[in-house]
């Protein structure tokens, strides 16, 4: 069975991290999909929170190549490397951090996990803290963007994931072994409409319980413009300028508000 950690460790100790960046460790591939290693492997068991993204971005990508490196270069053990590399890219970067932050702040997240403030999850309470994405390894699909052809991340919707051999095969093979190794009380947010999906199939199909998914944020980018405004009850209906792609994201994003409100009250009455 291929080791695509050591092949990964082998080529960045070799090769450097800009040898990676422009010819990545390929899990597998066709002529439209393809799925770059990323050492996002780790799973924390005992989590009470799991967050589920897409598949790895690449802020992600490029921050856990400068981690893996250092902690290499540091000698640091198998199981060492992977938890830091989890713990300091999940969900990582100037353009999504601060406003998921946001996001759990403002359901307060962190009076629901009992501690003092939500950013304590990627530092000393990253012991309450699972992130992880429908397709756990960088998914990307062969388009054209301003007439440049090339791999382009993965943003589609749960339905293309199941109907992509590779994508379904990383879903299934990766990501729900991964959930059926949390524990009972772990509580599940996904970050969009494709984990939305993604995470009530796995209510569908026995593997959490329904009370578990919380529901969804919208993602955290800031590229994904005022979705994040929209969701928080910052930005009104009214404001939104004909032609704004967040009208036809609007129904989505009320009601997502609406779960989560319920739901993230409903659980944090329960810990009082």
């Amino acid at each position: 069975m291929r080791d695509y950690y050591a092949e990964f460790a082998g080529r960045l100790e070799m090769e450097g991290v800009q040898a990676l960046v422009s010819s990545p460790v390929i899990v597998d591939e066709d002529t439209r999909h393809q799925v770059q290693y990323v050492p996002f492997e780790y799973v924390n068991p005992a989590a009470k929170l799991v967050i589920v993204g897409i598949t790895p971005g690449n802020t992600q990508i490029g921050g856990t190549l400068a981690t893996f490196a250092q902690l290499q270069r540091e000698g640091a053990t198998r199981e060492d490397i992977l938890r830091t590399v989890k713990r300091r890219n999940s969900f990582g970067g100037d353009s999504m951090r601060p406003n998921l932050l946001k996001m759990l702040r403002h359901f307060e997240f962190e009076n629901l996990l009992g501690i003092d403030d939500v950013v304590e999850l990627w530092g000393k309470s990253d012991a309450l803290f699972q992130a992880t994405s429908v397709v756990p390894n960088a998914a990307f699909k062969w388009g054209t963007k301003r007439g440049v052809k090339g791999w382009r991340m993965f943003a589609g919707g749960f339905d293309q994931v199941m109907k992509s051999r590779i994508y379904r095969q990383q879903f299934e093979e990766v990501f729900l072994p991964s959930v059926q190794r949390m524990n009972t009380h772990a509580l599940y947010v996904g970050l969009g409409p494709t984990p939305h999906a993604a995470l009530q199939h796995c209510v569908d199909a026995g593997l959490i319980r329904q009370d578990q998914f919380l529901g969804s944020f919208p993602h955290p980018s800031t590229s994904a413009g005022d979705q994040v405004p929209f969701f928080l009850r910052e930005k009104t209906r009214a404001s939104i300028t004909p032609g704004n792609p967040l009208l036809s994201r609007a129904d989505w994003l009320d009601q997502a508000y609406a779960r989560m409100s319920a739901t993230s009250s409903t659980w944090r009455k329960q810990v009082v």
